[in-house]
């Protein structure tokens, strides 16, 4: 078990002739390095790019914290962690992975774009993001998150690992991590009404205190895969979604994807969206693939899920002046005083055949369990505020200690593959970046 210590790493440049450490990018260099993008992926990058600016200019021994103290990040370190909780699941032997690995596909070439097409469409990202959000500003109003605007619950999660999947590839090297769990409404709307869809956002604090954010989106078993075939599909259905003239959003819609595929997503919206009693009945995919490096040496893709385990019924009857996602928060909160919430997480591994790069392509593999995640039960009502505000304040991101400038410790541990995840950078630094702005 890793046991890194948490607060600070040293950075030493010993000065040169020039006064400049070997190597050390100039203020220039640091402007490309540290994109909007980038500061937005990482909580403390902004911090880091201050200090190592000073760093360029006086090259001295600089400690630099990677959670602020008494942060919730700095608690939830392993080195701090102790969990209340313990897993319920029933492991599968080790074997049963080593055979899933053996059938895996190995190596999968990555289809993230580069050069001027990356530079294209990083641009015509950010400014649809922009177009987007806008559209919500009223008098004296701010954006707020393109989508999963309403929180359902937020506050604290333990996820426990399988340890016998972690003797055939690398994970966080810890039986337990900690971190926050955001639950919600997938729409734009501030307090949504009706059947619809719904998401899970996981940030948990590994090694050094990094960072890694899981996000997942709801549905049924006939929609596991997405609405989407590739990023520039997703913005057109985000844009017709929240597009003031319905007709007209499904025109552009139509124009930039092709009348066929426009037709299929908006089917899929509707049979994706679902009736829940309550949030712990949620059952919620990755639908991108990620990768895992295995202990062969060799890079595996997986899928992502969280299914819930033996759920209590929900409220079913709705009370009076309340919409659904009122309804859902109230029923939570009380199920959640009471007792724990569990889904087990799983992971599907690709196969020779699987399609990592078309969204609405489905794969062939088993659902294999990697861990379990748990909503410990309530029982002091302030700190649980602070961590629903803490879940309402985090500007999550699948980017965070995996890009260049910012590899952490667990770097490997679901790193985003592909064009679609690639996007999602963009996307999530230009949402994240606009939060807070008034009209």
């Amino acid at each position: 078990m890793r046991t890194t210590p948490l607060q600070f790493r040293t950075l030493q440049s010993p000065p040169t002739a020039r006064g400049r450490a070997p190597g050390f990018p100039t203020p220039e260099q640091l402007k490309e390095l540290f994109t909007p993008e980038a500061l937005e992926a990482c909580p403390h990058a902004r911090a880091m790019f201050e200090q190592m600016k000073q760093l360029g200019a006086t090259p001295v021994a600089q400690p630099v914290a990677l959670a602020e103290p008494n942060s919730p990040a700095q608690r939830k370190a392993p080195v701090n962690f102790q969990a209340a909780t313990s897993p319920t699941t029933e492991w599968p032997p080790t074997e049963a992975y080593s055979r899933t690995l053996a059938g895996a596909a190995r190596n999968v070439p990555d289809n993230s774009l580069k050069g001027r097409e990356e530079a294209d469409f990083r641009a015509f990202t950010r400014d649809r993001i922009q177009t987007i959000q806008a559209r919500q500003l009223k008098d004296n109003d701010s954006m707020r998150r393109l989508v999963h605007t309403k929180q359902l619950f937020g506050g604290e999660v333990e996820v426990h690992w399988n340890p016998n999947l972690e003797k055939v590839v690398d994970l966080f090297g810890h039986q337990s991590l900690g971190g926050l769990i955001r639950i919600s409404d997938a729409s734009n709307e501030e307090t949504p009404d009706g059947k619809n869809m719904y998401g899970m956002a996981l940030e948990l604090v590994g090694n050094d205190g990094q960072l890694t954010d899981i996000l997942m989106t709801g549905g049924s078993e006939a929609t596991e895969a997405s609405q989407a075939r590739d990023p520039e599909a997703q913005l057109a259905l985000f844009n017709m979604l929240d597009h003031p003239f319905k007709i007209g959003g499904l025109v552009q819609m139509g124009f930039e994807v092709g009348a066929i595929e426009a037709g299929k997503m908006v089917l899929d919206v509707g049979r994706m969206k679902s009736d829940l009693d309550s949030v712990a009945e949620l059952t919620a995919w990755s639908r991108a693939p990620f990768r895992l490096k295995g202990k062969d040496g060799d890079h595996y893709l997986v899928k992502m899920r969280a299914v819930p385990i033996d759920p209590a019924p929900g409220k079913a009857a709705d009370s009076a002046g309340e919409t659904t996602s009122q309804r859902l928060v109230n029923e939570f909160q009380s199920r959640i005083e009471k007792g724990e919430a569990r889904w087990r997480f799983d992971l599907q591994f690709m196969k020779p055949g699987d399609d990592p790069n078309d969204g609405r392509k489905t794969w062939g593999g088993e659902w294999l369990p990697a861990g379990e995640i748990v909503i410990p039960r309530v029982t002091d009502q302030v700190r649980a505020e602070e961590m629903a505000q803490a879940a309402e304040n985090t500007k999550f991101n699948i980017w965070k200690g995996k890009e260049e400038h910012d590899k952490g410790p667990d770097l490997e541990v679901f790193y985003p593959h592909g064009w679609t995840n690639q996007a999602r950078l963009w996307a999530y630094g230009r949402s994240a970046a606009n939060r807070g702005v008034g009209a």
